[in-house]
C-alpha cells in the first residue's frame, strides 16, 4: 500500500481536509487517515475524532491489555465455574470444584451478568478487529472472534425465551442432578447448553490461537499505530514525531494550502523523505504574512533604493 503523508498549515485545517475527502470521494474511509495533532475538545467532532493518535492508542490499549481479560471472565461465567459442586454433571467425573460454597445459581442474576460482560466484551472486540485486522490478527482469527459473537449473541437471546425457567436451566447445565433426567420437558434449556459450550468452546480457542503484539507504555503504543498508518495527517511540528520511528520511505507527500506556509516548515516533512511533493494552494489567495527583522530591513532598503532598482 502506498503510504502519504499530509500537512496542513493549522489544527482547523484538518476538519476541513477531511470535510472535503469525505465530500469528494464518498467511498473513501476516513478510518484509514491518523491524525497526529493532539486536538482539544472545542476542536473535535465526529468526522475526526476516530482518527486522533490519542483515540487510536487507546483503542489498542483495550485490544491488547482488557479483550483478553474479557474473554477470560466470558469463560469462567459459561464454564459455571462460580456455580460448581463436587463432580459437577458438567464436569469430567474425575474432576471436581474446589469451591466449598458455590453461589446458589439464580437465571435472573446470570442473565444480568452475561449481559454485561458480552457488552464489554463486544466493544473490546471491535477495537480488537479495528487495531489489529490489517496486521495481527489473521482471517482465521477474525472470523474466530465474529463467530463467538454470533454464538453469544444466540445465546443471549435464547436466555429471554418465558419457557425456561431456574430448574431447568439449572438441570440442563448439569447444576443439580434430577432422578428423572429427561430434557423433553424443556427443548430450549437443551438448546441453551448446546450453545453454551459451542461458546465456551470458541473463547477457548480465541485465547489460544491470537497472539497479541508485546508493547510497553503509552509510547509504545502510539508508534505502532503510526507505522501501520497508511494516510497521516498533521501540522508541520508534529511532522517531528515520525523521524524517531525510521519509518519506511513515504510514497507520498502532500502539502494543503502551501501557499500559507514558510519554506522552513516543510523541512520536517521533507526530511522523513518522500518519493513525490505535491503542492497543493492558491497564491492569489492568502498570502502567508512573514514579520521577521530581516523582511523589515528589506523592505526599508527596497524603498530608500527605489530609483536604483528600477
Amino acid at each position: 500500500r502506498l503510504r502519504i503523508l499530509v500537512c496542513v498549515p493549522l489544527k482547523r485545517d484538518i476538519h476541513i481536509f477531511l470535510k472535503s475527502l469525505q465530500e469528494n470521494y464518498p467511498s473513501f474511509n476516513i478510518g484509514k487517515a491518523l491524525v497526529l495533532n493532539n486536538l482539544l475538545d472545542k476542536d473535535m467532532c465526529n468526522i475526526i475524532s476516530e482518527t486522533t493518535l490519542a483515540n487510536r492508542a487507546s483503542e489498542l490499549y483495550v485490544a491488547l491489555f482488557v479483550w483478553k481479560a474479557w474473554v477470560k471472565e466470558m469463560a469462567a461465567l459459561l464454564g459455571l465455574d462460580m456455580y460448581c459442586r463436587k463432580k459437577c454433571v458438567h464436569h469430567d467425573e474425575d474432576l471436581t470444584c474446589n469451591k466449598c460454597e458455590p453461589i446458589e445459581f439464580s437465571l435472573m442474576s446470570f442473565k444480568k451478568k452475561f449481559g454485561n460482560t458480552a457488552v464489554e466484551l463486544r466493544k473490546c472486540s471491535t477495537c480488537l478487529i479495528k487495531s489489529l485486522s490489517a496486521t495481527s490478527l489473521s482471517d482465521l482469527d477474525v472470523k474466530n472472534v465474529n463467530n463467538l459473537l454470533i454464538a453469544l449473541s444466540q445465546f443471549e437471546n435464547l436466555m429471554q425465551k418465558s419457557e425456561i425457567s431456574d430448574y431447568s436451566v439449572k438441570r440442563a447445565f448439569g447444576i443439580t442432578i434430577a432422578v428423572d433426567y429427561d430434557f423433553e420437558d424443556c427443548c430450549t434449556a437443551k438448546s441453551l447448553d448446546q450453545i453454551r459450550r459451542t461458546c465456551l468452546a470458541l473463547t477457548e480457542t480465541v485465547l489460544s490461537s491470537i497472539e497479541l503484539p508485546q508493547l510497553e507504555g503509552w509510547s509504545d503504543l502510539e508508534d505502532f499505530c503510526i507505522r501501520h498508518s497508511h494516510i497521516i495527517i498533521s501540522t508541520p511540528g508534529c511532522f517531528a514525531r515520525l523521524q524517531s520511528l525510521k519509518m519506511d520511505q513515504v510514497d507520498v507527500l502532500i502539502v494543503d494550502k502551501a501557499a500559507q506556509l514558510k519554506e522552513n516548515d516543510l523541512l520536517v516533512p521533507l526530511s522523513i523523505p518522500p518519493r513525490h511533493v505535491v503542492l497543493l494552494g492558491d497564491h492569489q489567495h492568502l498570502q502567508p504574512i512573514v514579520k521577521t527583522e530581516v523582511n523589515l530591513v528589506f523592505k526599508q532598503y527596497r524603498s530608500s533604493n527605489q530609483y536604483y532598482l528600477q
